[in-house]
C-alpha cells in the first residue's frame, strides 16, 4: 500500500466539499459566476469540466501531494547546505549568534514579556543570516560580484539582494513569471531552522574539509556538538 494514501484521503476530505461546491457553481452559473483565483481553481480548471467531482478531488489531491513532496525536498536540500557552510566556515558563526541575540532583545523590548522567540519579524530582521542563506545557495560564483570565489558571508548585507530576491545571479527560486511563489516560506523555513540548530549546537565535520571551495558541493557526515 502506498504510504501516502492515508494522506491523500485527508486532503480528499478537507477539499472535496469545497471542489464540488465550486463545480457546481460554475455548471449553475456559467460565465456570471465570480470565479476563485486560487491554486485550487486553477488546478481544478485543469480537468475537464464534466469530470465527476470525487475523481477531479483524486486528481487534484495527488497533484497537491507530489508539490508537498517537491517542497518539503528542496527545503531539506537547501537547508543542509546552509549547515554545510556554517561547519565549514565557523569563523562566522559568533556574529550570526550575536545578530540573534540583538535581534531577539530588541523584539522583546518592543512587547516586554511576550517571548517572540523565531518569529517571522524576528528572522526578517537577520540581514546577516540572510546574507549568509543566500551565499550559501549560489549556483553560478561568476554572477555573484567581485572576489567571487571566496566564501563572502557578508556579500549582501544592506545591498537590496535578500535571499528572496531573484535574478540572473540567483536562480535557485528560478527567475521572472516562473520564479517559485513559495520561495518567502521556504526562506523562513530555512532561516528558522538553521537559527534553532545554530543556537542550540556548533557545527562541526568529523573530519575537516580538504577544500572550501565554495564551487563544490559539499557532501559527508556533520556533527553537532551541544553548545554549553
Amino acid at each position: 500500500m502506498n504510504p501516502a494514501s492515508k494522506h491523500v484521503d485527508v486532503v480528499c476530505r478537507v477539499t472535496g466539499p469545497e471542489i464540488e461546491r465550486r463545480m457546481k457553481e460554475a455548471r449553475e452559473q456559467g460565465d456570471s459566476w465570480n470565479r476563485p483565483q486560487d491554486i485550487l481553481q486553477v488546478m481544478i480548471d485543469q480537468l475537464p469540466s464534466d469530470a465527476p467531482a470525487p475523481l477531479v478531488t483524486e486528481a487534484i489531491a495527488n497533484n497537491m501531494m507530489t508539490l508537498i513532496f517537491a517542497s518539503i525536498h528542496t527545503t531539506t536540500m537547501h537547508s543542509a547546505l546552509v549547515l554545510y557552510a556554517l561547519a565549514d566556515y565557523e569563523e562566522y558563526v559568533q556574529e550570526l549568534l550575536d545578530e540573534q541575540v540583538a535581534v531577539l532583545a530588541e523584539e522583546e523590548a518592543e512587547e516586554p514579556g511576550v517571548e517572540f522567540g523565531f518569529s517571522s519579524n524576528a528572522v526578517k530582521k537577520m540581514v546577516k543570516l540572510d546574507s549568509f542563506l543566500r551565499e550559501s545557495l549560489m549556483l553560478d560564483e561568476e554572477l555573484q560580484g567581485p572576489d567571487p570565489e571566496n566564501f563572502n558571508p557578508w556579500r549582501f548585507v544592506n545591498k537590496n539582494k535578500q535571499a528572496t530576491k531573484v535574478g540572473v545571479d540567483f536562480l535557485r527560486f528560478g527567475m521572472g513569471k516562473h520564479a517559485c511563489p513559495g520561495r518567502f516560506f521556504a526562506i523562513q523555513e530555512i532561516k528558522t531552522i538553521v537559527s534553532i540548530i545554530m543556537r542550540k549546537s556548533r557545527i562541526v565535520r568529523p573530519t575537516p574539509s580538504a577544500s572550501r571551495s565554495i564551487k563544490e558541493h559539499p557532501e559527508g557526515p556533520l556533527m553537532f556538538i551541544k553548545r554549553e
